[in-house]
């Protein structure tokens, strides 16, 4: 009984050790896949906004697609400090369009609010905006 679960342990560090192995050979590890997934379904799930749509949305169309959806501006304010840490933590290939996106939300609440968190004051600062 003891050999078996002895054999059991080392088979499921094995298991462990592989997929750790294949997470770095693919450039990810399976643990990020995982938690950017919850992280993607928990901002659907509160938002009631398709990530993607935000993400892949056309130049100039993020704020009148958030507008629509009746989204408020200290809400665009949280989603555009949540998108940059979202790129920053999870889609690297996507930053650059995710930045823009969060560049637009910035410059839309500069223009229409008489002040902006020292958050996104602080991103923006990041992203050489202001």
């Amino acid at each position: 009984m003891e050999e078996k679960d002895y054999l059991k342990k080392q088979i499921d560090q094995l298991a462990r050790a592989l997929a750790t192995l294949i997470g770095k050979v693919l450039g990810v590890t399976i643990v990020n896949e995982i938690k950017k997934v919850q992280v993607i379904d928990d901002f659907e799930r509160l938002t009631s906004l398709d990530l993607e749509s935000i993400i892949n949305s056309k130049e100039d169309a993020i704020i009148p697609l958030l507008l629509d959806k009746g989204i408020s501006n200290e809400a665009i304010e949280k989603i555009a400090i949540f998108l940059y840490h979202y790129a920053n933590r999870f889609d690297k290939d996507a930053f650059i369009s995710i930045n823009l996106r969060v560049k637009e939300m910035y410059e839309y609440l500069k223009s229409n609010q008489t002040s902006i968190s020292y958050d996104l004051s602080l991103l923006a600062t990041k992203l050489n905006l202001s």
